[in-house]
């Protein structure tokens, strides 16, 4: 008996010890694999991060290039001179002024400027207007030289006076302008 005592104390001594072992290594591959949880878990948070951060960037840069057209549509280009001259001839006549746009011309060799000589016809409250709409135009622009004169009196049909007509010679340059 005592040697089958022996023998399940042995036998119970060496399952405690393997059953000790095989918990240490599981408890030790648990811990490993725990350790590449947290990384993994830091690293997804991380490219979480970046990825919202990525969003932000990409709204301001949007809210950015709304803002660029905005200030972008203040500045005349190359391209957009004909567009710029056809609108002034019709914000003319919308004023019952008649305009016409006698010579552009580029001013220095930076091609920073450019100037427009404009002959304009109508009564001198349109003429007035019209250098109004000049001063309030979206682009920025300097009245370099004007002359208004009265032309001659022309008859009606009648022969009574008819309103007198006025003549204005513009030479504007366009400072907001971009090359």
């Amino acid at each position: 008996m005592k040697k089958n005592n022996i023998k399940n104390l042995i036998f119970a001594v060496l399952f405690l010890l393997l059953t000790v072992g095989s918990f240490y290594m599981t408890l030790r591959q648990m811990n490993i694999y725990h350790k590449g949880f947290l990384d993994l878990t830091n690293l997804y948070k991380e490219k979480e991060l970046k990825n919202q951060e990525i969003k932000a960037l990409n709204n301001l840069i949007s809210e950015i290039g709304d803002e660029i057209k905005i200030i972008d549509s203040h500045f005349l280009t190359t391209e957009n001179i004909p567009n710029f001259l056809d609108e002034l001839e019709k914000n003319a006549q919308t004023l019952r002024v008649k305009a016409e746009v006698v010579s552009v011309d580029n001013l220095g060799l930076d091609n920073k400027s450019f100037v427009i000589n404009t002959k304009v016809s109508g009564s001198f409250d349109d003429l007035y207007n019209f250098l109004l709409l000049l001063e309030n135009y979206k682009y920025e622009l300097e009245i370099l030289d004007m002359k208004i004169v009265e032309d001659p009196f022309t008859q009606k049909a009648d022969g009574t006076p008819d309103i007198p007509n006025w003549s204005g010679y513009f030479k504007i340059k366009v400072i907001s302008f971009v090359n």
